[in-house]
């Protein structure tokens, strides 16, 4: 045993001591299984108060499933992670890296649950674009920035976080990296009639458009347009 690390029999593999317990850390190698498309597009739409809705769209634009908001315990974890990390600095003047772990944990389970549906389907997983929120929860709140709404940003990164984790498990899983598309407008436009107009957004969550009548959680409106907005786009490549 060296500090702590003691070989193993097996090849290309650690047995890690922490504490009292351990942990076995070990390669495998695997065959590259590409897993059969069908076509349809696993939309995503990611929120600040729900993490996470999916909804999977066959390539003729029918609605094949849709999914409740998922990840609501990542809000939690990360308000309690906050919290703890600010108590832990005033009482040693450091932080570990604890709450980073039990946030990424989160994640990694609404990764699986993703891949898991898109596989399923043979979909294409499709997410909106975030641009300048990928960022990790590690990094420090910007001087001078108001301290109310610094949760809210780790939150919107940690969105960001999770299209990292998707790229590899979907990869492992035999399908395409996510694609993204543009996310203008995809919670205020009916999937029913395809009417924009933001006073279809009473509140937050829901949806109820002015014009036809069609009700639905905001979200899982928001992961149907954006996967069909996919479809569209795959549509113009095809004919070019």
């Amino acid at each position: 045993s060296v500090t702590g690390v003691q070989t193993c029999a097996l090849p290309i593999c650690l047995i890690v001591r922490r504490g009292d317990r351990r942990f076995v850390c070990a390669q495998f190698e695997m065959p590259d299984v590409p897993a059969r498309l069908t076509g349809a597009r696993l939309g995503v739409d990611r929120g600040i108060i729900n993490p996470v809705a999916m909804a999977v769209v066959q390539k003729s634009g029918a609605v094949a499933s849709v999914s409740e908001p998922l990840g609501a315990e990542i809000g939690k974890t990360i308000r309690e992670a906050d919290q703890r990390r600010r108590a832990e600095q005033r009482r040693r003047g450091t932080t570990s890296r604890r709450h980073v772990e039990r946030v990424d944990n989160s994640l990694h389970l609404l990764a699986n649950k993703i891949v898991a549906e898109a596989k399923s389907h043979g979909a294409v997983v499709v997410l909106e674009k975030l641009d300048g929120l990928k960022q990790t929860i590690t990094e420090q709140r910007p001087k001078g920035s108001r301290r109310g709404g610094w949760r809210r940003t780790l939150k919107r990164a940690q969105l960001g976080k999770l299209e990292q984790i998707l790229a590899y498990k979907l990869s492992l899983a035999g399908l395409p990296v996510p694609r993204s598309v543009v996310a203008g407008g995809t919670s205020q436009t009916c999937p029913a009639c395809g009417i924009r107009d933001p006073k279809n957004r009473v509140v937050q969550d829901r949806f109820a458009c002015v014009t036809c009548g069609f009700e639905a959680h905001a979200d899982i409106v928001g992961a149907v347009n954006v996967a069909r907005r996919e479809i569209g786009r795959a549509s113009c490549r095809e004919r070019v």
